[in-house]
C-alpha cells in the first residue's frame, strides 16, 4: 500500500515548501517509510527525514501524523498557494506551469502579477496568456489584444484564444479579419466572396476546392489559418485539411497540426481535440516521423529537427491525457463530453493481434486511459506506452465491476452517453454505454435529438438499434407525424436507418399522398428500393385524387423538361406521369413538344412521348409512313407501342403498298417485327403481297423471317408457276433455307422435267454441295433428288452426273462412296454417259 505524496506550503519562515510521501524500507520490503522533504522552494528540497518503518497497517496513521506535525508549524496543503509560491521560482518552467495552475484555479487575485511579470517571461509567455484566459479577467484584454497582433505564432494563438474566453468580441473579429488577410494566395479573396444564401456544405465544398489548389507546403497553414477564423465554414474545412490532405510526417505540415491541436485544447473544442488525440496516436502506429531543417519563429535561424518522431508521438499522447485530468480536476462537467469525443474515434481499424498479455487494444494508449482507468487488471509498460494484462487470469473482466476512470463525472453529465450511442465504432464501447443509459439514465433518452436516435440505429450493438428503435417509434405518430424525422430516415446515408424510414413511409401514405410537396420530394430519393415504394404507392393512390393530379401535372412536366444532372433522376417522374397523370399532361403539350422529348428528352421523356403520342389526331399527318416506321424501330418500347398503333390506323395504305411493312420484318425489335408478321399473314391479301414480295420474306438474312416467308410460300405454293420459282430458288444462298428449299423442290418435282429445269437449280445444289461446314442430312436428300432425276432421262443424267465429277475431286472422303454410287447407277442404265470420274477412279485401282 502506497499513498500520494500531499505538498504543503506556508507563507513566511525558511522553509516554505513541504512534501509528505512513501518509499519501501531498505531493511524490509514488506515495511514502508514516511518522508518529510522541506525547504524554501519546489527545486530546493532537502534529501528528506525518514519516519519508520511501518507496516502497511501502521503506515497511514503515521502519515497523517506527519503531515499534521507540518500543519502545527503553519504549514497548509494548498495547491494555489503553492502556485502563488512557485509562481515566483527562478525557474522560467516551474512559474510557467505555476501561472497555469493559477489560471486553471480562476484566481483573479492573480491577474496583476501575471500582467506583470509578462515583459520578462521569456518563454512563459503563451503560458501566462492561457492562464489569463482561464481566469477570465477583462483587465487584460488590452495586453491579450497586443500580442494577438503579434508575428510569433505561439504567442498570437495564446492570445486570440484567451480573448475568445473573455468574450472579447471585438479583439476576436480583429484577430480574425488579420487571420483571413494571411490566408495565402489568392484564399482571401475566395473566402471574402463566399456566397451566404448557399448552403453549408456548399460553401464547404468551394472554399476547399479552391484552397487545395495551392501548393502542398501552404496547405497545414490554411487549415491553421482557417481553424484560427474560427467560423462554422473555415472550421470544417480545416477537418478535411486534416483528414484527407495533410501528413503527419511533414514539418510544413506537423506544425499546422500542432497549432490546431493546442487551439482546440484552450478553445475546449471537444470534437477537434478527440479526432486529433486519436489520429495522432492511430497514425503514429504506422510512422516513424522524419528530420527536417525548420526556421525558427525566435531567432530566424534554420535547425535539423525531429518531426513526429516517437518520442514526440508519446508526448502527444501523454498531453492528451494530461489535458483529460486536467478537466477532470478544474472543468468536471466537461471530461465525459471530451472523453465521449475520444472514444468515437477507435474502431477495428486499432485492433492488433493479441501476443501474449498484450490484448486488442494494448497500445490504445487514451482508450486504456478513459475506459479502463479505475481497472487493476492491467500493467503500464511506461517506455512503450503499452498495457499488459498481469496474468492470464485477469484477461475477463470481473462481473459488475466499473472500470471506466470518473465515473461520478460520467453520472453527471449523462448526455454524453448519448454522443458514445449514436457515433462509437466499438462494440465494448457500445456496450458499456447501453448499460450506462439503461440502468441509470434512461430518461435522457428524451432529451436525445432525432439526428441522434437514428445514429442509435447503425450502431456495431443490437441493443443500442433496439433502444434507438423503441424511442423512435414511441415519438413517431402516424397519424401526426414529424414530417422533419421521416425525411431525416429517408434520406439517410445508412441503409439501416432508411429501412426504418421505409416502414414510416407506408405508415403515413394515406397523409403524404394527398401532399404534393411532399409526394414530390419522396420521388426525388435516392434509395431505388424507396423510390420504387413511393412509385407504387402513389400509382395506386392518384386515380382517385382528380385536383391534385392537376395540381402534380405542371410540377412533373416543369421537371421532364429540365436536362437530367444524374442519369435516370426523371425515371420516377415518368413512370407516375404515365401511369396516372397523361389526361393531365396531353393538354399542356404541343404535339411537337412531345415529338422532341422522342429525340432529345430523357429516358423517361421518351417513354412517355411513347405512351402520349397516340393521344394526339394529328400524328400520323405530322410524322409520315417513313417517320411511323422510323419510331417503330426506336429503343423506347413506349414509342414503339404508339407507332403500332398509328399503323394499325392506316391499314388501308399498309395494304395498298406492303412496302414498309418489308422494313419492319427486320427491325432489331420483337414486337416491331410481330406487328409486321400479323398484318402480312392477316390484313394483306395474296394478291396484293405477290410472288416478289413473299420471296423477299424468304430471301430476308433473319432466320424468323425466312421462316415466315416460306411458310406463306407453302400455303399458297399452287398459285405461283412452278418454273419461276425453280429459278428463284436457285439463287437463295442462305444456308438456313436449304431445308426448306429442298422441301419446296421435292412438293414440286413432279412439275420440274427435263435437265434446263435442273440446270437452274445447280447453284443451289452446289452451294449445299460445297458448303464448308455442310449438314449430312441435306447432302444426303440432294444425292437422292440427282439420282431420282438423273434416271427419268438421259439429259437429266447428265447434269446431274457433272455436278457430281466435280464435287468427287473435292477430296471429301464422306462424300465419295454416296457420290459414286450414284454416278455407277446413272452409267449403268446410260452407258453412253461421259463420267470422268469413274474412268480415274478405275485407272487408280489398277
Amino acid at each position: 500500500m502506497t499513498l500520494p505524496p500531499v505538498k504543503l506550503y506556508r507563507a513566511t519562515g525558511t522553509d516554505r515548501v513541504a512534501v509528505v510521501s512513501t518509499q519501501s524500507s531498505w531493511s524490509s520490503k514488506s515495511k514502508l517509510l514516511v518522508v518529510v522533504a522541506r525547504g524554501p522552494s519546489q527545486e530546493k528540497l532537502s534529501g528528506g527525514t525518514s519516519y519508520g518503518p511501518y507496516s502497511k497497517d501502521e503506515l497511514e496513521t503515521a502519515f497523517w501524523e506527519a503531515v499534521n506535525q507540518l500543519k502545527s508549524e503553519g504549514f497548509e496543503e494548498s495547491g494555489s498557494k503553492l502556485a502563488l509560491i512557485e509562481f515566483d521560482s527562478d525557474s522560467p518552467k516551474t512559474s510557467a506551469l505555476a501561472a497555469l495552475r493559477l489560471g486553471r484555479q480562476g484566481r483573479r487575485e492573480v491577474v496583476d502579477a501575471l500582467l506583470a511579470k509578462l515583459p520578462d517571461a521569456g518563454d512563459g509567455v503563451c503560458s501566462i496568456l492561457d492562464a489569463l484566459g482561464d481566469i477570465g479577467d477583462k483587465k487584460a484584454i488590452p495586453t491579450l489584444r497586443e500580442f494577438a497582433a503579434r508575428k510569433l505564432l505561439s504567442r498570437r494563438r495564446s492570445a486570440l484564444e484567451a480573448l475568445r474566453r473573455l468574450g472579447d468580441t471585438e479583439g476576436v473579429e480583429t484577430g480574425r479579419e488579420q487571420a483571413i488577410d494571411r490566408l495565402p494566395g489568392s484564399l482571401t479573396d475566395v473566402y471574402r466572396g463566399l456566397d451566404e444564401s448557399q448552403g453549408l456544405q456548399d460553401r464547404v465544398k468551394d472554399l476547399f476546392t479552391e484552397a487545395s489548389k495551392l501548393e502542398n507546403k501552404y496547405w497545414g497553414l490554411i487549415a491553421d489559418t482557417l481553424y484560427e477564423i474560427g467560423d462554422e465554414v473555415s472550421v470544417l474545412v480545416a477537418r478535411q485539411f486534416l483528414e484527407t490532405r495533410l501528413s503527419f510526417g511533414q514539418s510544413f505540415h506537423w506544425r499546422y497540426i500542432k497549432s490546431i491541436f493546442k487551439r482546440a485544447r484552450l478553445r475546449l473544442d471537444h470534437k477537434m481535440f478527440g479526432y486529433l488525440s486519436h489520429a495522432i496516436e492511430a497514425k503514429g502506429r504506422h510512422s516513424k516521423g522524419s528530420t527536417a531543417y525548420v526556421k525558427s519563429g525566435y531567432d530566424g535561424q534554420k535547425r535539423q529537427v525531429n518531426v513526429f518522431r516517437r518520442k514526440t508521438q508519446n508526448y502527444m499522447r501523454r498531453l492528451s491525457w494530461r489535458h483529460m485530468r486536467e478537466l477532470a480536476a478544474y472543468r468536471p462537467q466537461e471530461y465525459a463530453h471530451c472523453a465521449a469525443e475520444m472514444l468515437i474515434h477507435y474502431s477495428s481499424l486499432d485492433e492488433q493481434s493479441p501476443a501474449g498479455f498484450r490484448g486488442r487494444y494494448a497500445r490504445c494508449y487514451m482508450l486504456h486511459r478513459i475506459f479502463y482507468g479505475r481497472s487493476q487488471r492491467f500493467d503500464y509498460d511506461a517506455w512503450k506506452m503499452q498495457f499488459r494484462f498481469k496474468s492470464f487470469k485477469f484477461v475477463n473482466p470481473p462481473k459488475k465491476a466499473v472500470e471506466f476512470n470518473y465515473p461520478e463525472l460520467w453520472d453527471a453529465q449523462p448526455l454524453a452517453w448519448l454522443r458514445i450511442l449514436s457515433n462509437a465504432q466499438l462494440p465494448m464501447v457500445q456496450e458499456l454505454a447501453c448499460e450506462q443509459v439503461t440502468s441509470k439514465h434512461l430518461s435522457i433518452l428524451e432529451q436525445a435529438s432525432n439526428e441522434c436516435l437514428l445514429g442509435f440505429l447503425k450502431a456495431p450493438h443490437a441493443p443500442t438499434a433496439k433502444l434507438g428503435i423503441k424511442e423512435l417509434e414511441r415519438r413517431f405518430d402516424a397519424q401526426d407525424p414529424d414530417w422533419d424525422l421521416l425525411e431525416v430516415a429517408l434520406f439517410h446515408d445508412h441503409d439501416v436507418v432508411r429501412r426504418c424510414g421505409e416502414g414510416w413511409l407506408e405508415l403515413t401514405a394515406p397523409l403524404w399522398t394527398k401532399d404534393a410537396a411532399r409526394l414530390m420530394k419522396f420521388l426525388a430519393i435516392e434509395d431505388g428500393r424507396i423510390r420504387s415504394k413511393v412509385i407504387e404507392i402513389a400509382i395506386a393512390a392518384l386515380p382517385q385524387q382528380e385536383a391534385l393530379r392537376a395540381q402534380l401535372a405542371p410540377q412533373f412536366l416543369e421537371i421532364l423538361r429540365s436536362p437530367e444532372t444524374t442519369e435516370g433522376q426523371h425515371d420516377a417522374y415518368g413512370r407516375v406521369a404515365g401511369e396516372v397523370l397523361l389526361d393531365e399532361l396531353q393538354p399542356l403539350l404541343e404535339l411537337s413538344e412531345v415529338m422532341g422529348w422522342l429525340d432529345g428528352g430523357s429516358g423517361a421523356a421518351k417513354v412517355l412521348a411513347g405512351r402520349l403520342l397516340g393521344r394526339y389526331s394529328g400524328a400520323v399527318e405530322t410524322l409520315g409512313l417513313q417517320g411511323l416506321i422510323s419510331l417503330a424501330q426506336n429503343e423506347i418500347h413506349s414509342a414503339r407501342a404508339a407507332s403500332h398503333e398509328l399503323l394499325r390506323s392506316i391499314l388501308p395504305a399498309l395494304q395498298e403498298d406492303p412496302s414498309a411493312l418489308f422494313i419492319l420484318v427486320e427491325s432489331e425489335w420483337k414486337d416491331s417485327r410481330d406487328l409486321a408478321f400479323d398484318i402480312l399473314k392477316n390484313k394483306i391479301s395474296i394478291e396484293q403481297l405477290g410472288f416478289d414480295g413473299i420471296f423477299g420474306l424468304c430471301d430476308s438474312n433473319r432466320e424468323d423471317v425466312q421462316k415466315f416467308g416460306s411458310g406463306l410460300l407453302l400455303e399458297h405454293l399452287d398459285e405461283f408457276d412452278p418454273h419461276v420459282i425453280v429459278s428463284r430458288i436457285s439463287e437463295h444462298p442462305h444456308r438456313s433455307m436449304r431445308s426448306f428449299t429442298l422441301d419446296l423442290v421435292t412438293a414440286i418435282e413432279k412439275l420440274i422435267k427435263g435437265a434446263a429445269p435442273l440446270a437452274q437449280l445447280a447453284p443451289f445444289f452446289r452451294a449445299a454441295l460445297f458448303d464448308l461446314k455442310p449438314e449430312r442430312s441435306i447432302k444426303d436428300r440432294v444425292f437422292q433428288f440427282l439420282l431420282s432425276h438423273g434416271l427419268e432421262t438421259e439429259d437429266q443424267a447428265r447434269e446431274a452426273s457433272q455436278l457430281l465429277n466435280d464435287l468427287l475431286f473435292t477430296d471429301i472422303k464422306a462424300d465419295f462412296d454416296p457420290i459414286l454410287e450414284v454416278l455407277v447407277t446413272l452409267k449403268l442404265k446410260y452407258p453412253e454417259l461421259v463420267t470422268p470420274a469413274l474412268s480415274i477412279v478405275g485407272e487408280d485401282s489398277q
